[in-house]
């Protein structure tokens, strides 16, 4: 970041360059100016951070410091170097790996995919195989993953759950008071009344 004098406030730096060690950074600036390198393990100076500028496009959203703090975590980014655009939806591999980093899981280098619609060098390859070989997902019956389509609010659920491996007990009778939750098999029903695993 670089504090910009006549805004008074830390501006992040793009296209910044971490070294494989995490020992030293690099970036190409075209001004001079004082930078700084945030630690953003734990973010709670609420100062710091309303002094901290991320993407212009979110200043009056009500997400603003939820975004702030999990691109501070490095766990989000944004679609352009200068705007998150906080209202478009999200891929599942998208949503995954934001799933994966904001639950610190190690990132496994993967050269292949156990999914036949992931492709070698696709960006997110290293995210969805860490998360199928941790059981966080499954896939289709074809054998797919479909990493491009939009995440639902239901596979959100199951994701960040299983992530924060919290225990949901399957056999309770206990009945659901949402009307498109089947209370029999405790699974989201589908508009074409098929289960969603």
């Amino acid at each position: 970041y670089f504090y910009n004098n006549s805004k008074n406030n830390y501006e992040f730096v793009s296209r910044l360059t971490i070294s494989p060690d995490g020992k030293s950074a690099s970036f190409l600036t075209y001004h001079l100016s004082t930078f700084v390198v945030f630690n953003t393990e734990n973010i709670a100076d609420e100062e710091l951070l309303s002094k901290h500028v991320t993407f212009i496009d979110i200043q009056k959203h009500w997400a603003m410091s939820y975004i702030d703090k999990l691109f501070l975590r490095g766990v989000i980014s944004g679609r352009t170097y200068t705007k998150f655009m906080p209202d478009e939806a999200v891929t599942r591999a998208e949503f995954l790996k934001m799933a994966l980093l904001s639950f610190n899981y190690p990132i496994s280098s993967a050269d292949t995919s156990g999914f036949n619609d992931v492709e070698d060098d696709f960006w997110a390859i290293d995210f969805i195989e860490t998360a199928r070989i941790n059981g966080l997902i499954e896939g289709y019956e074809d054998g797919s993953f479909r990493p491009n389509s939009l995440v639902s609010r239901s596979e959100a659920l199951k994701i960040l759950l299983k992530a924060a491996k919290f225990e949901i007990n399957m056999t309770s009778e206990k009945r659901s008071r949402f009307l498109d939750v089947d209370n029999k098999t405790r699974r989201l029903r589908l508009n074409d009344g098929s289960f969603l695993n």
